[in-house]
This record gives C-alpha cells, structure tokens and sequence, in this order.
C-alpha cells in the first residue's frame, strides 16, 4: 500500500524531478532549468526538512531567490504564488516617485485592475503613474465605459 506524500514531500520530490529532467533536457522548461541543481544534502529528506521546516499549507511553494543559483538553504523559502511571480525573469517593475514594484504589486496598492492598467500603457499616451492613478470612469448603473484617461 502506497502512503501518501505529505505536501513538503511533494515539493522537495517536484524539485528534484525538475532538475533532473532539465539535466538530461526532459523537462518542458528544460531551458530555464538548465544547469540547476540542489545541494548534494538534500538527496536526503530529512536534511531538506530541517533546513526548510515543513511547506506551511498547498498554498505554498519552493522558491528560489536568485533563479540563477541552486536550490539551498540560503537561497530558498516557502513563497505564495503570487511572491514567486515577483521573483520570475519575465516580471516586469515600474516605478513611481523612485520606488519600483511590479504591476500586481501597484494595481493592490491603488485598487484598480491589472487589465485596465496594460490597456491604459498599450492604447493612450499617458505615464505609468497616471495608467495607475487615475480612477475609471463608470457608466449607468456602475459599469465601466471604454476607459480613457482624463486630459485636465
């Protein structure tokens, strides 16, 4: 009979996998995986649970603080998905007044949706900071109109 994993077996299983195929160029992401490993202690469970402690809920998961670097004790943490999609390649930062954070972060900080922001910087000429600020127009009965920035 088969025992179940628990979840900081899953991802400390996960991880190695990832490296692994990447290794041998398996992995769908081989690419971005390529030419990373995990410290030789962690072949072992037990010494990825202590240096890890346990994957606090299924809403977590290992992340790697430098993607450039190995999975280890200093360069690793139990981060939600929406951390970890902070720390991707791809994640773009803009900054308003000298501070920088990216466009999730914003969007939270001066509620207001992700999708009207990229639509504001693709379609009209105005600054990050206004496609963050300005607050959309509503319609009738509260719906949102075509948004345009106001030209005070």
């Amino acid at each position: 009979m088969k025992t179940k994993m628990t979840l900081t077996q899953m991802s400390w299983h996960n991880m190695k996998a990832r490296c692994r195929a990447a290794d041998k160029g398996l992995h769908k992401d081989a690419k971005t995986y390529k030419n990373i490993y995990f410290e030789e202690r962690w072949l072992v469970f037990e010494n990825f649970l202590e240096d890890m402690g346990e994957r606090p809920s299924k809403e977590y998961t290992l992340d790697r603080l430098n993607n450039r670097k190995w999975y280890s004790k200093e360069n690793c943490k139990w981060s939600t998905r929406k951390e970890q999609s902070k720390n991707r390649s791809v994640t773009r930062f803009y900054s308003i007044d000298g501070v920088s954070k990216c466009l999730q972060e914003w969007c939270d900080i001066y509620d207001i949706d992700p999708t009207t922001v990229a639509y504001r910087l693709k379609h009209t000429h105005v600054s990050f900071k206004d496609a963050v600020t300005i607050r959309p127009r509503k319609g009738l009965h509260g719906r949102k109109f075509k948004d345009e920035p106001s030209h005070d």
